[in-house]
């Protein structure tokens, strides 16, 4: 077995976004099927050249690397026991 992202991508149950008052940072939550959340997030140098479309591309990217995380983790101690 291995981790995969359409594995990963299986057990997301939702996606929730949040653009901070500073208007270039981006936050990323995401839940997965058993509740668990995993968050990321992105932003830009300058406020003026905010792009909320690549934002939450970029967060939900650095979200998803938390969720790999966990599942390598679990998969490394499945196969451990």
């Amino acid at each position: 077995m291995k981790v995969t992202l359409d594995g990963i991508k299986a057990k997301i149950k939702g996606e929730t976004y949040l653009v901070l008052p500073d208007g270039r940072t981006t936050l990323c939550t995401l839940t997965l099927q058993n509740g668990f959340t995993a968050n990321g997030t992105s932003a830009c140098v300058n406020p003026n050249e905010f792009n909320i479309d690549l934002g939450r591309k970029y967060a939900l990217e650095d979200a998803m690397r938390e969720v790999f995380k966990v599942e390598a983790y679990l998969l490394m101690q499945k196969n451990y026991e």
